[in-house]
Protein backbone atom coordinates (compact mmCIF):
# COMPACT_ATOMS: atom_id res chain seq x y z
CA UNK A 1 0.00 0.00 0.00
CA UNK A 2 0.98 3.14 -1.08
CA UNK A 3 4.63 3.52 -2.18
CA UNK A 4 7.34 6.93 -2.90
CA UNK A 5 9.83 7.34 -5.12
CA UNK A 6 12.24 10.01 -4.93
CA UNK A 7 15.86 10.92 -6.98
CA UNK A 8 18.27 13.45 -6.53
CA UNK A 9 21.17 13.81 -9.57
CA UNK A 10 18.86 12.78 -12.65
CA UNK A 11 18.07 14.32 -15.66
CA UNK A 12 14.89 15.15 -15.85
CA UNK A 13 14.10 13.70 -12.63
CA UNK A 14 10.39 13.99 -12.70
CA UNK A 15 10.08 11.88 -15.49
CA UNK A 16 12.31 9.31 -13.81
CA UNK A 17 9.89 9.44 -10.68
CA UNK A 18 7.16 8.59 -12.50
CA UNK A 19 8.39 5.81 -14.18
CA UNK A 20 9.56 4.96 -10.68
CA UNK A 21 5.62 5.37 -9.55
CA UNK A 22 5.17 2.80 -12.26
CA UNK A 23 7.00 0.21 -11.09
CA UNK A 24 5.14 0.62 -7.83
CA UNK A 25 1.56 0.42 -9.05
CA UNK A 26 1.48 -3.28 -8.32
CA UNK A 27 1.83 -2.16 -4.13
CA UNK A 28 -1.99 -0.90 -4.78
CA UNK A 29 -3.25 2.98 -5.10
CA UNK A 30 -5.59 5.09 -5.99
CA UNK A 31 -3.97 8.39 -6.81
CA UNK A 32 -0.85 9.34 -7.58
CA UNK A 33 1.32 12.16 -7.49
CA UNK A 34 4.91 14.21 -8.79
CA UNK A 35 6.93 16.73 -7.64
CA UNK A 36 10.30 18.81 -9.08
CA UNK A 37 12.15 21.08 -7.74
CA UNK A 38 12.55 23.81 -10.59
CA UNK A 39 13.55 27.17 -11.17
CA UNK A 40 12.43 28.93 -9.21
CA UNK A 41 9.44 26.87 -7.33
CA UNK A 42 8.51 23.17 -6.57
CA UNK A 43 6.23 22.02 -9.31
CA UNK A 44 3.51 19.48 -8.34
CA UNK A 45 1.43 17.37 -10.91
CA UNK A 46 -1.10 14.77 -8.56
CA UNK A 47 -3.92 13.12 -9.58
CA UNK A 48 -6.93 10.65 -8.71
CA UNK A 49 -6.80 8.05 -10.61
CA UNK A 50 -4.27 5.48 -12.12
CA UNK A 51 -1.71 6.46 -13.67
CA UNK A 52 -1.55 7.72 -17.57
CA UNK A 53 1.44 7.76 -19.55
CA UNK A 54 0.24 11.08 -21.23
CA UNK A 55 0.91 12.92 -18.24
CA UNK A 56 4.65 12.82 -17.92
CA UNK A 57 4.51 15.19 -20.78
CA UNK A 58 4.10 18.37 -18.16
CA UNK A 59 6.87 17.35 -16.14
CA UNK A 60 8.94 20.56 -15.76
CA UNK A 61 12.50 18.96 -17.67
CA UNK A 62 14.84 20.79 -15.83
CA UNK A 63 14.09 19.22 -12.60
CA UNK A 64 17.06 17.30 -11.14
CA UNK A 65 15.61 16.31 -8.09
CA UNK A 66 11.94 15.16 -7.47
CA UNK A 67 9.73 13.33 -5.13
CA UNK A 68 6.58 10.95 -6.20
CA UNK A 69 4.17 9.14 -4.55
CA UNK A 70 1.57 6.31 -4.88
CA UNK A 71 -1.37 7.07 -2.10
CA UNK A 72 -3.97 4.35 -0.78
CA UNK A 73 -6.77 6.53 0.85
CA UNK A 74 -7.06 6.12 4.45
CA UNK A 75 -7.72 9.42 6.08
CA UNK A 76 -9.89 11.58 3.15
CA UNK A 77 -11.17 10.52 -0.12
CA UNK A 78 -10.14 9.56 -3.44
CA UNK A 79 -9.35 13.15 -4.64
CA UNK A 80 -6.55 15.60 -6.31
CA UNK A 81 -6.31 17.50 -3.11
CA UNK A 82 -6.26 14.13 -0.74
CA UNK A 83 -3.30 12.84 -3.05
CA UNK A 84 0.82 13.25 -2.38
CA UNK A 85 2.41 15.41 -2.41
CA UNK A 86 1.57 18.04 0.11
CA UNK A 87 3.16 21.55 -0.43
CA UNK A 88 4.10 23.55 1.87
CA UNK A 89 2.09 26.91 2.46
CA UNK A 90 5.21 28.91 2.03
CA UNK A 91 6.33 26.97 -0.65
CA UNK A 92 9.52 25.66 0.79
CA UNK A 93 9.13 21.91 0.85
CA UNK A 94 6.96 19.18 0.03
CA UNK A 95 6.14 15.67 1.92
CA UNK A 96 4.82 12.16 1.21
CA UNK A 97 4.23 10.09 3.78
CA UNK A 98 2.97 6.15 4.15
CA UNK A 99 1.56 4.93 7.20
CA UNK A 100 -1.18 6.48 9.72
CA UNK A 101 -0.54 9.62 12.22
CA UNK A 102 -2.44 7.73 14.84
CA UNK A 103 -2.47 11.40 17.17
CA UNK A 104 -3.01 13.21 13.75
CA UNK A 105 -6.51 14.53 15.44
CA UNK A 106 -5.18 16.10 18.71
CA UNK A 107 -1.85 17.49 16.59
CA UNK A 108 -4.75 18.80 13.87
CA UNK A 109 -6.77 21.02 16.66
CA UNK A 110 -3.35 22.23 17.54
CA UNK A 111 -2.87 23.76 14.03
CA UNK A 112 -6.57 24.82 13.87
CA UNK A 113 -6.03 26.97 17.14
CA UNK A 114 -3.05 28.41 16.16
CA UNK A 115 -4.15 29.36 12.57
CA UNK A 116 -3.34 26.91 10.25
CA UNK A 117 -5.46 26.52 7.28
CA UNK A 118 -5.82 22.91 5.74
CA UNK A 119 -5.74 22.20 2.29
CA UNK A 120 -7.05 18.32 2.35
CA UNK A 121 -8.45 15.88 4.92
CA UNK A 122 -5.56 13.81 4.87
CA UNK A 123 -3.63 12.79 8.42
CA UNK A 124 -0.26 13.86 6.21
CA UNK A 125 -1.08 17.31 5.53
CA UNK A 126 -0.47 17.77 9.81
CA UNK A 127 3.01 16.02 9.37
CA UNK A 128 3.28 19.76 6.80
CA UNK A 129 1.78 21.55 9.10
CA UNK A 130 4.24 21.23 11.80
CA UNK A 131 7.52 21.15 10.05
CA UNK A 132 6.35 24.50 8.78
CA UNK A 133 5.75 25.81 12.60
CA UNK A 134 9.23 24.71 13.31
CA UNK A 135 10.85 26.02 10.32
CA UNK A 136 8.96 29.07 11.38
CA UNK A 137 9.92 29.06 14.54
CA UNK A 138 13.87 28.57 14.56
CA UNK A 139 13.60 31.35 11.76
CA UNK A 140 14.84 29.56 8.60
CA UNK A 141 14.05 29.61 4.83
CA UNK A 142 13.82 25.84 4.75
CA UNK A 143 13.99 22.59 6.84
CA UNK A 144 16.87 20.76 8.20
CA UNK A 145 16.85 16.90 8.65
CA UNK A 146 16.91 18.27 12.46
CA UNK A 147 13.69 20.19 12.08
CA UNK A 148 11.68 17.00 10.29
CA UNK A 149 13.63 14.47 12.78
CA UNK A 150 12.13 16.77 15.78
CA UNK A 151 8.60 16.48 13.92
CA UNK A 152 8.85 13.35 13.64
CA UNK A 153 9.15 12.43 16.91
CA UNK A 154 5.51 14.19 17.43
CA UNK A 155 4.45 11.48 15.59
CA UNK A 156 2.35 8.32 17.16
CA UNK A 157 2.14 5.28 14.59
CA UNK A 158 4.07 3.59 12.52
CA UNK A 159 5.42 6.19 9.62
CA UNK A 160 7.80 6.81 7.00
CA UNK A 161 8.17 9.87 5.79
CA UNK A 162 10.41 11.96 2.37
CA UNK A 163 10.85 15.89 2.21
CA UNK A 164 11.75 17.86 -0.39
CA UNK A 165 12.91 21.35 -0.44
CA UNK A 166 12.94 24.16 -2.52
CA UNK A 167 17.39 24.05 -2.62
CA UNK A 168 17.14 20.44 -3.59
CA UNK A 169 17.80 18.65 0.37
CA UNK A 170 16.12 15.39 0.15
CA UNK A 171 15.08 13.98 3.83
CA UNK A 172 13.78 10.57 4.61
CA UNK A 173 12.54 9.48 8.09
CA UNK A 174 11.40 5.68 8.40
CA UNK A 175 9.43 3.77 10.97
CA UNK A 176 7.42 1.24 9.66
CA UNK A 177 6.50 1.63 6.00
CA UNK A 178 9.75 0.53 4.29
CA UNK A 179 12.60 2.56 2.65
CA UNK A 180 15.32 1.84 0.06
CA UNK A 181 18.30 4.09 -0.61
CA UNK A 182 19.62 3.25 -3.73
CA UNK A 183 23.24 5.12 -5.73
CA UNK A 184 25.16 4.22 -8.80
CA UNK A 185 28.86 5.56 -8.98
CA UNK A 186 28.12 8.58 -10.96
CA UNK A 187 26.61 10.07 -8.13
CA UNK A 188 22.59 9.73 -8.42
CA UNK A 189 20.58 9.00 -5.49
CA UNK A 190 17.33 7.42 -5.59
CA UNK A 191 14.82 6.61 -2.72
CA UNK A 192 11.99 4.07 -2.87
CA UNK A 193 9.74 1.81 -0.67
CA UNK A 194 11.06 -1.23 -2.61
CA UNK A 195 14.31 -2.48 -4.54
CA UNK A 196 12.49 -3.50 -7.92
CA UNK A 197 11.41 -0.10 -8.78
CA UNK A 198 14.89 1.29 -9.16
CA UNK A 199 16.39 -1.64 -10.88
CA UNK A 200 17.05 -0.04 -13.73
CA UNK A 201 19.00 2.37 -12.30
CA UNK A 202 20.42 1.89 -9.29
CA UNK A 203 23.91 -0.72 -8.26
CA UNK A 204 23.81 -0.43 -4.90
CA UNK A 205 21.28 -0.22 -2.31
CA UNK A 206 20.60 0.11 1.70
CA UNK A 207 17.43 -0.60 3.05
CA UNK A 208 16.73 1.87 5.68
CA UNK A 209 15.52 0.25 9.35
CA UNK A 210 12.97 1.48 11.72
CA UNK A 211 14.36 4.82 13.22
CA UNK A 212 16.92 5.69 10.67
CA UNK A 213 16.76 8.89 8.44
CA UNK A 214 18.69 9.75 5.46
CA UNK A 215 19.70 13.09 4.44
CA UNK A 216 20.54 14.02 0.69
CA UNK A 217 21.94 16.96 -0.93
CA UNK A 218 21.26 18.76 -4.14
CA UNK A 219 24.77 17.46 -5.04
CA UNK A 220 24.01 14.00 -4.35
CA UNK A 221 26.17 12.76 -1.06
CA UNK A 222 24.40 10.77 1.40
CA UNK A 223 24.66 10.01 5.27
CA UNK A 224 22.12 7.95 7.19
CA UNK A 225 21.33 8.90 11.00
CA UNK A 226 19.38 7.72 13.83
CA UNK A 227 16.17 9.40 14.94
CA UNK A 228 16.54 9.46 18.43
CA UNK A 229 19.67 10.21 18.81
CA UNK A 230 20.76 12.27 15.63
CA UNK A 231 23.95 10.30 15.61
CA UNK A 232 25.76 9.79 11.79
CA UNK A 233 25.50 6.05 11.21
CA UNK A 234 27.43 3.75 8.92
CA UNK A 235 25.64 1.59 6.42
CA UNK A 236 26.70 -1.12 4.14
CA UNK A 237 25.33 -1.17 1.12
CA UNK A 238 24.58 -4.38 -1.30
CA UNK A 239 25.03 -4.89 -4.85
CA UNK A 240 21.32 -4.55 -6.56
CA UNK A 241 21.23 -7.91 -8.47
CA UNK A 242 18.13 -7.48 -9.65
CA UNK A 243 18.50 -7.85 -13.27
CA UNK A 244 16.89 -4.28 -15.61
CA UNK A 245 13.34 -6.12 -15.67
CA UNK A 246 10.99 -4.39 -18.21
CA UNK A 247 7.62 -4.88 -16.26
CA UNK A 248 5.75 -5.72 -19.35
CA UNK A 249 2.70 -8.45 -20.36
CA UNK A 250 5.29 -10.29 -22.58
CA UNK A 251 2.79 -11.54 -24.88
CA UNK A 252 -0.07 -12.18 -22.06
CA UNK A 253 -2.74 -10.25 -21.56
CA UNK A 254 -2.10 -9.44 -17.84
CA UNK A 255 0.51 -9.74 -15.11
CA UNK A 256 -1.75 -12.52 -13.49
CA UNK A 257 -1.06 -14.66 -16.64
CA UNK A 258 2.41 -14.41 -17.38
CA UNK A 259 3.22 -14.90 -13.73
CA UNK A 260 0.58 -18.33 -13.78
CA UNK A 261 2.94 -19.47 -16.73
CA UNK A 262 5.81 -18.45 -15.02
CA UNK A 263 5.59 -21.24 -12.36
CA UNK A 264 7.14 -23.86 -15.28
CA UNK A 265 10.38 -22.31 -14.65
CA UNK A 266 10.90 -20.40 -11.84
CA UNK A 267 9.09 -22.52 -8.81
CA UNK A 268 13.08 -24.58 -8.67
CA UNK A 269 14.48 -21.15 -7.53
CA UNK A 270 13.94 -22.01 -4.20
CA UNK A 271 16.95 -24.23 -4.00
CA UNK A 272 19.09 -21.21 -5.69
CA UNK A 273 20.60 -20.75 -1.98
CA UNK A 274 21.91 -24.17 -1.60
CA UNK A 275 22.05 -26.85 0.12
CA UNK A 276 23.70 -25.32 3.38
CA UNK A 277 20.83 -23.31 3.78
CA UNK A 278 18.43 -26.05 3.65
CA UNK A 279 20.62 -28.03 6.51
CA UNK A 280 20.93 -24.89 8.75
CA UNK A 281 17.13 -24.30 8.86
CA UNK A 282 16.81 -28.44 9.21
CA UNK A 283 18.85 -27.98 12.34
CA UNK A 284 17.15 -25.19 14.07
CA UNK A 285 13.64 -26.86 13.54
CA UNK A 286 14.96 -30.24 15.49
CA UNK A 287 16.08 -28.09 18.02
CA UNK A 288 12.42 -26.32 18.31
CA UNK A 289 9.94 -27.14 21.15
CA UNK A 290 7.62 -25.78 18.86
CA UNK A 291 7.59 -23.98 15.79
CA UNK A 292 4.92 -21.22 14.45
CA UNK A 293 4.39 -20.86 10.79
CA UNK A 294 2.83 -17.14 10.36
CA UNK A 295 1.19 -15.63 7.79
CA UNK A 296 -1.27 -13.48 6.25
CA UNK A 297 -3.90 -13.32 3.41
CA UNK A 298 -3.26 -16.11 0.50
CA UNK A 299 0.40 -16.27 3.10
CA UNK A 300 -1.69 -17.80 6.44
CA UNK A 301 -3.20 -20.69 3.86
CA UNK A 302 0.16 -21.24 3.18
CA UNK A 303 1.31 -21.02 6.13
CA UNK A 304 -1.03 -23.69 7.10
CA UNK A 305 0.02 -26.44 4.00
CA UNK A 306 3.84 -25.72 5.23
CA UNK A 307 2.88 -26.71 9.00
CA UNK A 308 1.30 -30.09 7.41
CA UNK A 309 4.33 -30.84 5.81
CA UNK A 310 6.24 -30.14 8.73
CA UNK A 311 4.17 -32.11 10.83
CA UNK A 312 4.52 -35.20 8.49
CA UNK A 313 8.31 -34.53 9.34
CA UNK A 314 7.53 -35.06 12.96
CA UNK A 315 7.68 -31.33 13.96
CA UNK A 316 5.51 -29.94 16.29
CA UNK A 317 4.41 -27.06 14.05
CA UNK A 318 1.03 -24.66 14.33
CA UNK A 319 -0.19 -22.54 11.38
CA UNK A 320 -0.30 -18.86 12.89
CA UNK A 321 -2.30 -16.12 10.72
CA UNK A 322 -0.54 -12.91 11.86
CA UNK A 323 -3.64 -10.90 12.70
CA UNK A 324 -5.11 -13.44 15.05
CA UNK A 325 -1.19 -14.04 16.76
CA UNK A 326 -1.85 -12.88 20.03
CA UNK A 327 -2.49 -16.37 22.18
CA UNK A 328 0.49 -17.97 20.55
CA UNK A 329 2.66 -14.95 20.52
CA UNK A 330 2.15 -14.78 25.05
CA UNK A 331 3.23 -18.63 24.89
CA UNK A 332 6.44 -18.82 22.97
CA UNK A 333 9.71 -18.95 24.01
CA UNK A 334 13.32 -18.81 23.38
CA UNK A 335 13.17 -22.70 22.76
CA UNK A 336 10.28 -22.08 19.95
CA UNK A 337 11.24 -21.13 16.13
CA UNK A 338 8.78 -19.46 14.08
CA UNK A 339 9.15 -19.46 10.14
CA UNK A 340 7.07 -16.33 8.52
CA UNK A 341 6.08 -16.31 5.13
CA UNK A 342 5.39 -13.43 3.13
CA UNK A 343 5.95 -12.23 -0.76
CA UNK A 344 7.26 -8.57 -0.13
CA UNK A 345 8.54 -9.03 3.43
CA UNK A 346 6.70 -5.79 4.45
CA UNK A 347 3.38 -7.02 5.60
CA UNK A 348 2.47 -4.77 8.86
CA UNK A 349 0.58 -6.98 10.83
CA UNK A 350 3.08 -9.76 9.83
CA UNK A 351 6.02 -7.57 10.36
CA UNK A 352 4.88 -6.52 14.15
CA UNK A 353 3.86 -10.29 15.16
CA UNK A 354 7.86 -10.81 14.03
CA UNK A 355 9.10 -8.04 16.26
CA UNK A 356 6.92 -9.57 19.42
CA UNK A 357 8.08 -12.92 18.83
CA UNK A 358 12.03 -11.86 18.45
CA UNK A 359 11.36 -9.76 21.90
CA UNK A 360 10.63 -13.27 23.17
CA UNK A 361 13.97 -15.04 21.66
CA UNK A 362 12.38 -17.11 19.30
CA UNK A 363 14.65 -17.62 16.01
CA UNK A 364 12.92 -16.21 12.96
CA UNK A 365 13.40 -18.21 9.68
CA UNK A 366 11.37 -16.09 7.00
CA UNK A 367 10.71 -17.13 3.60
CA UNK A 368 10.59 -14.17 1.32
CA UNK A 369 10.24 -13.21 -2.45
CA UNK A 370 11.60 -9.40 -2.52
CA UNK A 371 15.54 -9.15 -1.52
CA UNK A 372 16.17 -5.89 0.77
CA UNK A 373 12.55 -6.32 2.56
CA UNK A 374 12.42 -5.18 6.13
CA UNK A 375 11.94 -9.02 6.85
CA UNK A 376 14.56 -10.55 5.58
CA UNK A 377 16.91 -8.08 6.17
CA UNK A 378 16.49 -6.63 9.63
CA UNK A 379 14.04 -9.30 11.56
CA UNK A 380 15.59 -12.57 10.50
CA UNK A 381 17.82 -15.10 11.97
CA UNK A 382 17.73 -16.80 8.93
CA UNK A 383 16.74 -15.20 5.68
CA UNK A 384 15.45 -17.64 2.71
CA UNK A 385 14.36 -15.91 -0.39
CA UNK A 386 11.84 -18.04 -3.07
CA UNK A 387 13.87 -15.57 -6.11
CA UNK A 388 10.56 -16.44 -8.49
CA UNK A 389 11.37 -13.01 -9.74
CA UNK A 390 8.96 -9.79 -9.37
CA UNK A 391 5.06 -10.16 -8.86
CA UNK A 392 3.16 -7.39 -10.35
CA UNK A 393 -0.27 -8.60 -10.27
CA UNK A 394 -1.94 -7.99 -6.50
CA UNK A 395 -3.12 -11.66 -6.50
CA UNK A 396 -0.15 -13.60 -5.64
CA UNK A 397 0.14 -16.69 -7.67
CA UNK A 398 4.25 -18.16 -8.15
CA UNK A 399 5.10 -16.45 -4.97
CA UNK A 400 2.16 -18.51 -3.00
CA UNK A 401 2.86 -21.90 -4.98
CA UNK A 402 6.66 -21.61 -4.24
CA UNK A 403 5.72 -21.28 -0.48
CA UNK A 404 3.98 -24.39 -0.91
CA UNK A 405 6.93 -25.71 -2.74
CA UNK A 406 9.27 -24.73 0.25
CA UNK A 407 7.17 -26.19 2.67
CA UNK A 408 7.39 -29.52 1.26
CA UNK A 409 10.95 -29.30 0.33
CA UNK A 410 12.08 -28.62 3.93
CA UNK A 411 9.75 -31.28 5.10
CA UNK A 412 11.26 -33.92 2.82
CA UNK A 413 14.53 -32.91 3.56
CA UNK A 414 13.75 -33.22 7.15
CA UNK A 415 12.58 -36.82 6.45
CA UNK A 416 15.66 -37.91 4.78
CA UNK A 417 15.38 -37.12 1.05
CA UNK A 418 18.70 -35.68 -0.72
CA UNK A 419 18.84 -31.81 -1.92
CA UNK A 420 19.30 -33.02 -5.25
CA UNK A 421 16.40 -35.57 -5.44
CA UNK A 422 14.44 -32.51 -4.59
CA UNK A 423 15.46 -30.52 -6.96
CA UNK A 424 15.46 -33.48 -9.88
CA UNK A 425 11.85 -33.85 -8.29
CA UNK A 426 11.06 -30.07 -8.99
CA UNK A 427 12.35 -29.83 -12.33
CA UNK A 428 10.49 -32.38 -13.28
CA UNK A 429 7.04 -31.28 -11.61
CA UNK A 430 8.09 -27.91 -13.92
CA UNK A 431 8.34 -29.23 -17.01
CA UNK A 432 4.55 -31.37 -16.09
CA UNK A 433 3.32 -27.80 -15.57
CA UNK A 434 4.41 -26.62 -18.78
CA UNK A 435 2.78 -29.33 -20.90
CA UNK A 436 -0.38 -28.55 -18.92
CA UNK A 437 -0.53 -24.76 -19.87
CA UNK A 438 -0.21 -25.66 -22.70
CA UNK A 439 -2.68 -28.43 -23.42
CA UNK A 440 -5.28 -26.99 -25.45
CA UNK A 441 -8.20 -29.04 -24.02
CA UNK A 442 -7.74 -28.78 -20.40
CA UNK A 443 -7.66 -24.95 -21.08
CA UNK A 444 -10.66 -25.11 -23.20
CA UNK A 445 -12.50 -27.34 -20.77
CA UNK A 446 -11.05 -24.20 -18.17
CA UNK A 447 -12.59 -21.53 -20.03
CA UNK A 448 -15.87 -23.07 -20.51
CA UNK A 449 -16.38 -24.44 -17.28
CA UNK A 450 -15.73 -19.97 -16.61
CA UNK A 451 -18.64 -19.45 -18.63
CA UNK A 452 -20.78 -21.83 -16.62
CA UNK A 453 -19.61 -20.32 -13.53
CA UNK A 454 -20.35 -16.98 -14.25
CA UNK A 455 -23.83 -17.34 -13.87
CA UNK A 456 -23.92 -18.63 -10.25
CA UNK A 457 -23.33 -16.47 -7.32
CA UNK A 458 -21.93 -18.89 -4.78
CA UNK A 459 -19.21 -21.42 -5.30
CA UNK A 460 -18.32 -24.43 -2.66
CA UNK A 461 -14.62 -26.01 -3.12
CA UNK A 462 -13.72 -29.00 -0.99
CA UNK A 463 -10.41 -30.64 -0.56
CA UNK A 464 -9.08 -32.53 2.94
CA UNK A 465 -5.63 -33.34 4.39
CA UNK A 466 -3.08 -32.26 2.30
CA UNK A 467 -5.77 -30.45 0.01
CA UNK A 468 -7.56 -28.72 2.90
CA UNK A 469 -5.55 -25.18 2.77
CA UNK A 470 -5.39 -25.61 -1.16
CA UNK A 471 -9.17 -25.33 -1.17
CA UNK A 472 -8.66 -21.83 0.98
CA UNK A 473 -6.32 -20.35 -1.24
CA UNK A 474 -8.44 -21.32 -4.82
CA UNK A 475 -11.63 -20.05 -2.26
CA UNK A 476 -9.15 -16.78 -2.13
CA UNK A 477 -8.39 -16.68 -5.22
CA UNK A 478 -12.02 -16.58 -6.68
CA UNK A 479 -13.10 -13.74 -3.86
CA UNK A 480 -10.28 -11.37 -4.77
CA UNK A 481 -9.80 -11.44 -8.46
CA UNK A 482 -13.64 -12.46 -10.21
CA UNK A 483 -15.52 -11.16 -7.24
CA UNK A 484 -17.19 -14.78 -6.88
CA UNK A 485 -18.35 -15.72 -3.68
CA UNK A 486 -16.59 -18.71 -3.03
CA UNK A 487 -15.91 -20.79 0.29
CA UNK A 488 -14.01 -23.69 1.06
CA UNK A 489 -14.36 -26.76 3.60
CA UNK A 490 -13.01 -29.85 4.79
CA UNK A 491 -14.93 -32.71 2.48
CA UNK A 492 -15.15 -34.41 6.26
CA UNK A 493 -17.51 -31.16 7.19
CA UNK A 494 -19.68 -31.89 5.04
CA UNK A 495 -22.15 -33.67 7.23
CA UNK A 496 -21.67 -31.27 10.56
CA UNK A 497 -23.38 -27.89 8.39
CA UNK A 498 -22.26 -27.34 5.05
CA UNK A 499 -24.77 -29.74 3.13
CA UNK A 500 -27.51 -27.17 4.13
CA UNK A 501 -26.10 -25.27 1.80
CA UNK A 502 -26.46 -27.21 -1.31
CA UNK A 503 -29.24 -27.43 -3.70
CA UNK A 504 -30.01 -28.13 -7.54
CA UNK A 505 -27.13 -26.98 -9.52
CA UNK A 506 -25.04 -25.67 -7.28
CA UNK A 507 -21.30 -25.61 -8.27
CA UNK A 508 -19.22 -27.39 -6.29
CA UNK A 509 -15.22 -28.33 -6.49
CA UNK A 510 -13.74 -31.19 -4.90
CA UNK A 511 -9.97 -31.40 -5.04
CA UNK A 512 -9.35 -35.13 -5.38
CA UNK A 513 -6.17 -37.28 -5.54
CA UNK A 514 -5.03 -40.89 -4.64
CA UNK A 515 -3.60 -40.64 -1.13
CA UNK A 516 -5.64 -41.23 2.33
CA UNK A 517 -7.94 -38.99 2.24
CA UNK A 518 -9.52 -40.44 -1.59
CA UNK A 519 -12.50 -42.31 -0.19
CA UNK A 520 -13.54 -39.89 2.00
CA UNK A 521 -13.86 -37.01 -0.65
CA UNK A 522 -15.64 -39.65 -3.01
CA UNK A 523 -18.39 -40.53 -0.34
CA UNK A 524 -18.62 -36.77 0.50
CA UNK A 525 -19.14 -36.33 -3.75
CA UNK A 526 -22.04 -38.78 -3.96
CA UNK A 527 -23.64 -37.17 -1.06
CA UNK A 528 -23.58 -33.80 -3.04
CA UNK A 529 -24.36 -35.16 -5.80
CA UNK A 530 -27.67 -36.81 -4.25
CA UNK A 531 -28.82 -33.16 -3.58
CA UNK A 532 -28.53 -31.95 -6.60
CA UNK A 533 -25.06 -30.20 -6.49
CA UNK A 534 -22.78 -29.84 -9.65
CA UNK A 535 -19.76 -31.54 -8.96
CA UNK A 536 -16.52 -30.20 -10.48
CA UNK A 537 -13.63 -32.82 -10.10
CA UNK A 538 -10.33 -30.75 -9.83
CA UNK A 539 -8.20 -34.47 -9.97
CA UNK A 540 -5.35 -36.20 -12.17
CA UNK A 541 -7.92 -38.91 -12.47
CA UNK A 542 -11.37 -39.03 -14.02
CA UNK A 543 -14.19 -40.39 -11.50
CA UNK A 544 -17.73 -41.22 -12.47
CA UNK A 545 -18.91 -38.89 -10.24
CA UNK A 546 -17.46 -36.12 -11.93
CA UNK A 547 -20.12 -33.75 -13.95
CA UNK A 548 -17.03 -31.97 -15.08
CA UNK A 549 -13.47 -33.04 -14.88
CA UNK A 550 -10.68 -30.67 -14.93
CA UNK A 551 -7.88 -32.49 -15.06
CA UNK A 552 -4.42 -31.37 -12.82
CA UNK A 553 -0.80 -32.86 -14.18
CA UNK A 554 0.42 -35.66 -11.52
CA UNK A 555 3.42 -33.71 -9.94
CA UNK A 556 6.13 -35.24 -7.70
CA UNK A 557 6.15 -32.38 -5.36
CA UNK A 558 3.45 -31.29 -3.56
CA UNK A 559 -0.06 -32.15 -4.54
CA UNK A 560 -1.63 -28.51 -3.57
CA UNK A 561 0.47 -27.37 -6.41
CA UNK A 562 -1.16 -28.96 -8.93
CA UNK A 563 -4.48 -28.02 -7.35
CA UNK A 564 -4.08 -24.21 -6.96
CA UNK A 565 -3.17 -23.86 -10.65
CA UNK A 566 -6.62 -24.80 -12.40
CA UNK A 567 -8.35 -21.86 -10.01
CA UNK A 568 -5.39 -19.59 -10.55
CA UNK A 569 -6.31 -19.92 -14.59
CA UNK A 570 -10.16 -20.02 -13.32
CA UNK A 571 -10.15 -16.89 -11.85
CA UNK A 572 -8.52 -14.71 -14.11
CA UNK A 573 -10.60 -16.13 -16.93
CA UNK A 574 -13.63 -15.15 -14.86
CA UNK A 575 -12.37 -11.48 -14.44
CA UNK A 576 -11.78 -11.30 -18.17
CA UNK A 577 -15.07 -12.34 -19.16
CA UNK A 578 -16.47 -9.96 -16.94
CA UNK A 579 -14.26 -7.08 -18.21
CA UNK A 580 -12.38 -6.27 -14.93
CA UNK A 581 -8.34 -6.09 -14.54
CA UNK A 582 -7.15 -9.28 -13.48
CA UNK A 583 -4.17 -7.68 -11.71
CA UNK A 584 -5.58 -4.75 -10.32
CA UNK A 585 -8.61 -6.17 -8.23
CA UNK A 586 -10.75 -3.07 -6.64
CA UNK A 587 -9.76 -1.96 -3.04
CA UNK A 588 -7.16 -4.48 -2.52
CA UNK A 589 -3.00 -3.87 -2.32
CA UNK A 590 -0.35 -6.37 -3.12
CA UNK A 591 1.69 -5.00 -0.09
CA UNK A 592 -0.35 -4.54 3.18
CA UNK A 593 2.08 -2.16 4.88
CA UNK A 594 -0.59 -0.48 7.16
CA UNK A 595 -2.51 -2.88 9.67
Amino acid sequence: MCGIFACSQVENASECVFEGLRRLEYRGYDSWGVAGVGNPAITITKKAGKISGEVGRAFNPNAKVAIGHTRWATHGGVTDANAHPHLAQSGAFTLVQNGVVENYQELKTELLNKGYKFQSETDTEVIVGLLEQQVQKVERLEPTLADVQFVFRQLTGRNTIAVVTKSGWLFAVRDGSPLVLGCTDDNQVFLSSDTLSMAAQATRYYALESGQAVAISPAGQWQCYAVDSGQEITVELQQLDFNDQKLTHDGFDSFMEKEIHEQSTVLSNIFLQGEDQFAEVAEHLKRAQHVLVVGAGGAAFAAGQVAWYLRGAGIHASMVPSYEANSFVQLASKQDCAIILSQSGETADTNEVVEQLKARGVTIISVVNMRGSTLSQQLSDVSCMLGVGPEIAVASTKATQAHVLWGWAIAGYLSGIAFADLLGKTKESEQLIATWLEDAAIQKNIRNSTAELAGHEHQFILGRGELYFAAAEAALKLKEVSYTHAESFSGGELKHGMIALIEQGTPVFFMVQDDQDYHGQVNAMAEVKARGGRILGVSPAHNELFDDWIQVPQLSVSGVIAQILPFQVLTCEIAKLAGRNPDKPRNLAKSVTVK
